[in-house]
């Protein structure tokens, strides 16, 4: 059951037909070697667009928290389940909406 009703599982093979990424085998290297040097529960914030993920290594998964769904937010979904890990809106939605 998701967290919050923005949360959305796409790490499961839904990514937008308009996004063409393959990874290559040093971008998983690099994946792997990020997931690696991190703790469970450990934040990772990516300046170049803004976003903050919660990494959960128990589960297997990249959580958002903060920023706006782009492009990195999909290819990091084709990334890192090349990895085995599922990546996941999990922004709180917005107060008017909890009512």
């Amino acid at each position: 059951m998701s967290r919050f009703p923005s949360e959305m599982p796409w790490g499961q093979g839904k990514t937008p037909p308009t996004i063409k990424y393959t990874p290559s085998q040093s971008d998983i290297a690099w994946a792997e070697n990020l997931i690696n040097m991190m703790k469970d529960g450990a934040v990772w914030g990516i300046p170049g667009n803004c976003t903050t993920y919660i990494v959960d290594k128990t589960k297997k998964q990249l959580r958002l928290i903060q920023g706006e769904i782009d492009d990195w937010f999909y290819k990091n979904i084709i990334l890192f389940a090349r990895i085995g890990y599922e990546v996941f809106d999990a922004r709180e939605p917005p107060a008017h909406l909890m009512n």
